[in-house]
């Protein structure tokens, strides 16, 4: 509710509340695209992430 993300292109650095976190892969622009660390940002978020390999899918829930 209160969490502010903050997160720059091509920096591997991110800011939760105005702590710094590393990333592990950098935001970037591919084809006109903004791409995110969906895990990160979910995470940070609160909410658990899977993978559906059948569907090649993510899959966002929230944990409460």
């Amino acid at each position: 509710d209160d969490v502010i993300i903050t997160l720059k292109i091509g920096s591997d650095k991110a800011f939760v509340n105005d702590n710094e976190v590393s990333l592990l892969t950098p935001p970037e622009i591919i084809n006109d695209r903004t791409m995110i660390p969906v895990r990160f940002v979910s995470e940070s978020l609160d909410m658990s992430v899977d993978w559906d390999d059948a569907t090649r899918h993510v899959i966002i829930k929230d944990k409460k």
